[in-house]
């Protein structure tokens, strides 16, 4: 007698292992809380632009309403919403745009004494610029590594002039441009974002009406992506999983501009559309592993926030709460998704809420359901008997992809 767990014994049932499978979303219910507006000083229109991939801290801009002042914001469930100030020198004028894994460090730009300069703020150090491409007076960061010791985005320069160029900053070596895809004309680029581990940078450059795709590593620079096929080239890549692998934005295809999801194996693989409207979809940031996509879709009843997970495909947000979790949305209506968390469970938001007032929020998905695996069941019967044997015989000789 074998020894081993699950002789080959029919109806033996194996013991179970406990795996979670990518992508797959839970059965359990999902949460969505609103988050309170409540600088001093109101009213404020609120502007949130992302969210730490650890799912605790919002970043955005808070606009006074009477007179129009903007302050960049940081905010946690703990200390609720809190400004960041501005750079010396300027009227008061901040926006932040990024936020670093933990939610430590903040990038955005302010006014720097009549010029717009990125900044990066900790704790610490309070709010700090850091700089231009020589000969430019703006520059916007759109991305920060997952320690926050990277910051990408564009800046004005020589080079590009008038247009800007994208960059790559560190405190070692300052703000350096990466160049374009393309020289003459005038051609500009834009890094939108950095992997979590600071190896990748992605974005697009423009020459003239032409948008293509790009990808930036040490090694390579910039390279770009081409387009999804039958389209003229007008791609945009705008996030990238945690380690690089992974690249998600927009293409140009057939039916028209349609969200895409970039790997070194598969190339730029669309993604689709939502039933009915203009056949428009756009993939805006993805979780660390990649398996989740968080974008924006028409629809038959107009632009919808949507998800995309292997399992489900495109799904509208809204719909699939309602009609996959059997959620109450409780009066809500969700009109965007701005960021997703690296495990992609923890989703940034905004919309009407039951008071019939904007309001950003928090939606929070169940965990992934456990798949039981059993070592030997070959055909996924639940338990080790004599058919594994004839269906591992069965595809002895098969090549498997």
């Amino acid at each position: 007698m074998s020894d081993m767990c699950c002789p080959l014994r029919p109806l033996t049932a194996c013991a179970v292992v406990a795996v979670l499978s990518p992508g797959l979303l839970g059965a359990g219910m999902p949460t969505l809380t609103g988050i309170t507006t409540d600088l001093p000083g109101g009213p404020f229109t609120i502007t949130i632009n992302a969210l730490s991939a650890d799912g605790s801290t919002v970043v955005g801009t808070a606009t006074q309403t009477i007179f129009q002042t903007q302050e960049a914001f940081r905010w946690t469930q703990a200390t609720g919403m809190i400004g960041l100030g501005d750079l010396p020198g300027g009227p008061v004028f901040s926006e932040a745009f990024a936020v670093s894994d933990d939610g430590s460090v903040v990038v955005g730009d302010s006014n720097s004494g009549g010029a717009i300069e990125a900044f990066r703020w900790t704790q610490a150090t309070g709010m700090v610029g850091i700089g231009f491409l020589p000969g430019g007076n703006i520059s916007k960061p759109w991305g920060v590594s997952g320690d926050g010791s990277v910051i990408v985005g564009e800046s004005l320069s020589t080079l590009t002039n008038p247009g800007s160029q994208a960059f790559r900053w560190t405190q070692a070596t300052g703000m350096v441009g990466l160049g374009t895809l393309s020289s003459p004309g005038t051609p500009t680029s834009s890094a939108q974002a950095i992997s979590s581990d600071g190896t990748v940078i992605v974005g697009f450059s423009t020459l003239f009406s032409s948008v293509e795709a790009f990808q930036w590593t040490a090694g390579a620079g910039m390279v770009g992506m081409g387009d999804l096929p039958t389209g003229a080239i007008a791609s945009k890549a705008l996030a990238v999983s945690s380690d690089g692998s992974i690249i998600v934005g927009s293409g140009n295809s057939a039916p028209g501009d349609e969200a895409f999801r970039w790997t070194s194996l598969t190339g730029m693989v669309p993604l689709g559309d939502l039933p009915g409207g203009n056949a428009i979809s756009r993939a805006q940031v993805v979780s660390g592993d990649g398996s989740v996509v968080l974008g924006f879709a028409t629809a038959l009843s107009g632009g919808k926030p949507f998800l995309w997970t292997a399992d489900r495909q495109m799904r509208s947000l809204e719909d699939m709460l309602v009609q996959d979790f059997g959620f109450d949305l409780g009066g809500w209506q969700i009109l965007g998704a701005i960021d997703i968390s690296a495990d992609g469970l923890t989703i940034l938001g905004g919309g009407i809420n039951p008071a019939g007032v904007n309001q950003p929020f928090l939606l929070v998905l169940p965990p992934p359901t456990p798949v039981v695996a059993c070592p030997g069941d070959a055909d996924g019967s639940g338990v080790v008997n004599f058919s594994d044997i004839t269906t591992v015989l069965g595809n002895w000789l098969n090549v498997c992809p």
